[in-house]
């Protein structure tokens, strides 16, 4: 079910200037036809010929408005939030979007975010204090479930799934509305992996 776009835990974040690794294919460019008598533009503003970081970055904050879009939970949601709420987890390579194939080609069905904090930051995510600064979404090693937008379902497999793929071993934290109207935290352990 799922198609990682990005999905790491972070570590394998790339730099700038480095070459991405992501799950997707790099999609060549066709040169358009330039007219005889044009020169050929220099090198230094040439376009680029595959898909670029940002591009992929635009690609996915795309999809992953659609999936707020869809959601109760999550339509309501300002632009402007996604600022916080968003692009942080994006440019750690701390998201991931899930997918189904359809008749129209692969469609985003599941999107989620996690924070790897410190104890201090912990503390907050247990009260429901869910906006996190820029530098606070890697500043230690305690994996947060940020948000989870599924408007089709399909919560738990995907988050059984992240666990076991993005964490083996250890554990992920979820806040969860409780019964009583305030908040409980769910661990979900991720599977070892095999050796």
């Amino acid at each position: 079910m799922s198609d990682v776009v990005f999905g790491t835990d972070g570590s394998e974040a790339p730099q700038p200037g480095s070459k991405r690794a992501s799950g997707r294919k790099s999609v060549t460019a066709a040169e358009p036809k330039k007219p005889a008598e044009k020169a050929a533009p220099p090198a230094a503003a040439a376009q680029p010929t595959t898909d670029t970081p940002r591009d992929d970055m635009t690609r996915l904050l795309g999809q992953v408005v659609t999936l707020f879009g869809q959601s109760p939970g999550h339509r309501h949601v300002f632009v402007s939030d996604l600022e916080w709420l968003v692009l942080p987890a994006m440019m750690a390579r701390q998201a991931r979007v899930w997918r189904r194939q359809t008749d129209s080609g692969s469609v985003p069905v599941i999107y989620a975010s996690w924070a790897l904090v410190n104890e201090e930051v912990e503390a907050r995510l247990k009260q429901g204090q869910m906006r996190l600064k820029p530098n606070e979404w890697r500043c230690g090693d305690r994996a947060w479930l940020i948000d989870v937008v599924a408007p089709f379902g399909g919560t738990d497999t995907a988050l059984a799934e992240l666990a076991d793929q993005v964490f083996p071993g250890k554990t992920l934290h979820v806040l969860a509305s409780s019964a009583t109207g305030g908040f409980s935290v769910r661990e979900i352990i991720g599977k070892p992996k095999a050796d």
